[in-house]
This record gives C-alpha cells, sequence and structure tokens, in this order.
C-alpha cells in the first residue's frame, strides 16, 4: 500500500486598504425598502361609543389630547381623554367614558357652619336676596346679578367661624350685608 499524502490549501483575504492594484475588492450593498407604518390616534369618536359625548382635540398625531364635554347638559365622567401610541398600538385613557347627570339638589342650600347659621346671628344683619354660600368654617355671602352689595363693618363679604379650646366665634364678630336691586 502507497502512503496517502494530504494537502492543505488556505485561502487568505485581504481587507480592500491592503489590497492592491491588481486585486479587485467587491462590495456588496443591499438595500431593503422599509415602509413606516402610518399610526395616528384618529378620531376618539371611533373609541369612545358612548352617546351625547363631545371633544376638543389639539392638532398631533401622536399622543392627541382632548377636553371632553357632553352636548346634554350632563357631566363626563372625565374632563380629558389622551392617546398614547406603544408598541404599534393606539390606546385611549381613559378606557371608557359617559355622560352622567349631575347630582340633584332638591333641598334649598344650607347656610350652616361649626358656629351656626349666621342668619340666626344677632350681630350679623342681612337685607335684600343676599345668596349665602357657606362650609363648615366659612361663609361668603353675594347679591344676585343686577343687585349692588353694600356692607358694613370691615370685609363682611364673608364671615369666618372660628374655634378656640371648644368655642366658636365668628370673625368678623358683627356686620351688616344688603342687596340693592
Amino acid at each position: 500500500m502507497a502512503p496517502m499524502r494530504t494537502t492543505t490549501s488556505t485561502t487568505t483575504t485581504t481587507p480592500q486598504f491592503f489590497a492592491s492594484s491588481n486585486q479587485k475588492a467587491v462590495e456588496s450593498v443591499v438595500k431593503c425598502a422599509v415602509k413606516a407604518e402610518e399610526l395616528t390616534c384618529g378620531d376618539p369618536r371611533e373609541f369612545y361609543t358612548a352617546p351625547n359625548l363631545d371633544f376638543e382635540c389639539d392638532d398631533k398625531k401622536l399622543e392627541t389630547s382632548c377636553l371632553v364635554d357632553c352636548v346634554n347638559g350632563d357631566k363626563p365622567t372625565s374632563t380629558r381623554a389622551q392617546c398614547f401610541i406603544s408598541s404599534g398600538q393606539v390606546r385611549w385613557s381613559p378606557s371608557t367614558l359617559s355622560c352622567r347627570k349631575p347630582a340633584a339638589t332638591s333641598a334649598p342650600q344650607s347656610a350652616m357652619t361649626a358656629c351656626g347659621d349666621p342668619r340666626n346671628n344677632g350681630a350679623f344683619s342681612f337685607s335684600g336676596p343676599v345668596q349665602f354660600t357657606c362650609s363648615p368654617k366659612l361663609c361668603r355671602f353675594a347679591c344676585p346679578s343686577g343687585c349692588t352689595a353694600r356692607f358694613e363693618g370691615r370685609k363682611f363679604s364673608k364671615a369666618k367661624c372660628k374655634a378656640k379650646k371648644g368655642r366658636t366665634k365668628w370673625n368678623p364678630p358683627r356686620g351688616s350685608f344688603s342687596c340693592n336691586c
């Protein structure tokens, strides 16, 4: 048997900047056409299907923000709707919107504070159609439109109810408020 001979050959490639003048470098350029996906928020009426909703949106195509109102006088569950685009999906926040009737107030507005009703305080006098807006610590006095307010006493367009050591008192302690129509 004859001995076997093994030959090995190696091929080296030379980068283009080391290439001699008789060697030619081959450069291949592959260009792919990439289409930009056209994602916009669109019209919020397509997402929110509840009736009587009205939207006032800004002109941004991405992350549109809209003010929400109801056309029939009801109150929307949220006053703002915001669009987000992430991971190729369009989302609106909040996820649901609707119009709700405002809470009905059948009883007249109370003028009670921690100090009591200012109309029952002997140091205060009121005349005309005075409107009272009160919270537990403050009462504001106003006149209806078309009437002029006249008051005596320093800053008597409002009266604060102050509590100290379990005792309550009005500030200012006295005053007069009248509406001239």
